[in-house]
């Protein structure tokens, strides 16, 4: 059985990566999502501020002089992902709503350097952003590996973070079904170099665009062409340092948790937990269920999210929306 995964999963990067080299040979597909109406709508609604000389984007709802709910994008996403629940958030629980796009993602800039997008220098650069919009304390919603960042933080201050929501993310290795490519750089078959670099950026799109969103989605009427060119358009605009250097500091992470369900149990601080029931990524069973011990998460604070996928802000906007709210309103 073993063989066989490795086989279909090898399959996947063969199959995958022929579809991006197909694609790529028309510039005019290349050139095609500047119209994307979706993605356009999106960011017509975008601010931007300047951290430590780069330029980031983020999505803003509710009173400047609420309290502050930041909310943490993962993989292929940005604060994209955030579109549809952000505002009724802010305005259903009068918290002031960021949803950032991460150095390297989305709308904010993407130096190509080399070691700029390692998950703790992420994390540092979360506290710089929120002292450049003069927030002081927050509650973090974490995603996918929003929710490694949001760990990493805490590493260095707990003192700024409020709360946590925990959705459909990891800091372990058990529970976790990566995708193709994951799954051959956790186990030290390929380096994220091998397998990034290797693609110019318009492959590099199409690429984690299929192996991640799709496979994370239930919800097959969600994925219509527009829908995925809104997402891969910013990974084309330059983002393959920042998915390097994450892949070159997650496994270290993963693989040595020393320290972090101390730092997990030690949080005394309001968490909730939302799920999606049928996560390609992260075994609600496994994973869900270690942070429920670890923060001692009372049972109206967890909520799973039936025939939905890890993409819950996308497949479940509503249980989503409502579980926040419920939490913020009932927590603080």
């Amino acid at each position: 059985m073993k063989n066989k995964i490795n086989n279909l999963r090898s399959l996947i990067i063969i199959l995958v990566s022929a579809f991006a080299v197909i694609s790529c040979s028309d510039d005019d597909d290349n050139n095609a999502g500047n119209e994307n109406q979706l993605l356009l709508q999106h960011r017509a609604n975008l601010n931007s501020v300047e951290v430590s000389g780069n330029t980031m984007a983020y999505l803003e709802y509710g009173p400047t002089n609420g309290e502050v709910l930041i909310l943490f994008h993962g993989i292929p996403t940005s604060s994209f992902l955030y579109r549809n629940v952000a505002e009724q958030i802010a305005s259903q629980s009068g918290y002031r709503v960021i949803a950032p796009d991460f150095l390297g993602f989305g709308a904010s800039d993407k130096p190509q350097t080399a070691g700029l997008y390692t998950l703790s220098a992420q994390a540092t650069r979360m506290y710089e952003f929120a002292d450049a919009l003069n927030i002081d304390n927050f509650v973090l919603g974490l995603h996918d590996i929003g929710g490694v960042i949001g760990t990493e933080m805490m590493k260095q201050d707990t003192s700024r973070i409020d709360g946590l929501i925990v959705a459909d993310t990891s800091v372990w290795f058990e529970g976790v079904t990566p995708s193709a490519t994951n799954a051959q750089i956790f186990s030290g078959q390929a380096t994220p170099e091998e397998v990034w670099s290797q693609l110019n950026n318009y492959e590099f799109a199409e690429f984690t665009t299929n192996e991640f969103l799709i496979m994370g989605l239930t919800n097959d009427a969600l994925i219509t062409d527009e829908f995925l060119e809104a997402y891969t358009i910013p990974i084309n605009e330059g983002a393959s340092q920042a998915y390097i250097d994450f892949f070159k500091t997650i496994g270290g992470i993963l693989g040595d948790p020393s320290g972090t369900d101390e730092l997990l149990q030690n949080f005394n601080k309001p968490v909730a937990i939302i799920w999606g029931q049928d996560d390609a990524f992260f075994d609600v069973n496994i994973v869900a269920a270690r942070y429920e011990a670890q923060f001692a998460v009372p049972q109206n604070r967890i909520t799973i999210v039936p025939n939905a996928g890890h993409y819950i802000q996308e497949e479940a906007p509503d249980e989503y929306i409502n579980a926040v709210v419920e939490f913020l309103d009932e927590a603080f």
